[in-house]
């Protein structure tokens, strides 16, 4: 463990404040050259913007998810950049960023978010109405509290678990084909 200040910092927590760092860095250090005109890292930033725009948001959100754009590609930027890091020697396993489940299982606030849109959008019941689906009154006794448990503690738990599956699967499988060519 390392320790900056009176912080302690695992090595993948720090390759996590990089990655977010290089993703402010990047964006935030083009806005003194937008007003000289677009350079190539501008132009290059730009469109990666808008391909999160296109390909990612209003595929699934609408043209009303445009005002989330800033988090959205916030967060898919820094995954990205995160998941680069693997490529990088010194940087990959066993200490990548999202090959261990405690950095994965830290996005709760994404899961925060959703709902908070969802109550926003809804209301408190229409919100959890539409975690159930349409069934006879008597399957619903059953059927409620098995969907709030599936929502509230299941998915959240399984998409950490998924993500560090593939991306620990993937250092296995580097390792093994390493190994196999020596």
């Amino acid at each position: 463990m390392f320790t900056i200040g009176s912080w302690g910092f695992t090595k993948p927590e720090l390759l996590a404040i990089l990655c977010g760092l290089i993703v402010i860095g990047f964006f935030l250090g083009r806005v003194p050259q937008a007003e000289a005109g677009p350079g190539r890292t501008q132009s290059l930033g730009e469109l990666a913007i808008l391909a999160v725009r296109d390909q990612v948001i209003r595929p699934a959100l609408g043209a009303k998810g445009d005002r989330y754009l800033p988090y959205l590609a916030s967060m898919f930027f820094f995954i990205l950049i995160c998941n680069y890091m693997e490529l990088i020697p010194f940087f990959q396993f066993p200490v990548d960023v999202a090959n261990r489940l405690r950095i994965p299982a830290r996005h709760h606030h994404v899961r925060a978010c959703t709902g908070y849109q969802g109550f926003k959008t809804k209301g408190f019941f229409g919100y959890f109405r539409s975690w159930i689906p349409e069934a006879p009154w008597p399957i619903l006794i059953i059927l409620i509290p098995v969907e709030v448990l599936k929502y509230v503690i299941v998915q959240p738990a399984t998409l950490a678990i998924r993500l560090f599956a593939n991306m620990f699967a993937g250092h296995l499988l580097l390792t093994i084909f390493m190994l196999a060519t020596w």
